[in-house]
């Protein structure tokens, strides 16, 4: 299945729909902080999708394009490291940027939101949990073959 993120680049985080081939479903990312590991959005892309099993999510996919230094769930070697590339970028639930470490969550609800741990509204997406299980069942049993395409619809990061 290809799937496609279409994102807005805020300050305190990163927002987009992301659309399979019947529903769309909220995400959220960290802003856009040059592609730094555990710090920031993912390039926008075409990725493979990468099925996984987080020691912290369960199973999941994570996203792959080499090209664009972002490496599914392969180790890094020290090289990789320093030139910036960076693995394990995985599809979970969370409700706030802040909670995600250069992940991409997804949810059924994208409203703002009381964030307990900043004591501020901020962007935010629910029913997170529900949304990757079902968006797991979406893909189905066959592992392998999915694509997402992430692009902006308001233009470049800030």
């Amino acid at each position: 299945m290809r799937m496609t993120c279409s994102r807005e680049y805020l300050a305190e985080a990163t927002t987009g729909q992301l659309s399979t081939d019947t529903r769309t479903y909220f995400s959220i990312e960290q802003p856009w902080r040059n592609n730094l590991q555990g710090h920031s959005c993912v390039p926008e892309g075409l990725y493979e999708l990468v099925w996984y099993v987080s020691p912290r999510h369960g199973g999941t996919y994570c996203l792959r394009n080499p090209g664009l230094r972002i490496m599914g769930s392969d180790a890094l070697t020290p090289q990789q490291l320093s030139d910036g590339y960076r693995s394990f970028c995985e599809i979970h639930s969370a409700n706030w940027a802040g909670q995600l470490e250069g992940c991409i969550a997804v949810g059924l609800d994208g409203q703002p939101m009381l964030n307990p741990a900043s004591g501020k509204v901020e962007p935010a997406i629910e029913r997170s949990r529900e949304a990757v299980a079902a968006l797991l069942h979406e893909l189905g049993e066959d592992m392998n073959g999915h694509t997402l395409s992430i692009v902006s619809k308001t233009g470049v990061p800030t």
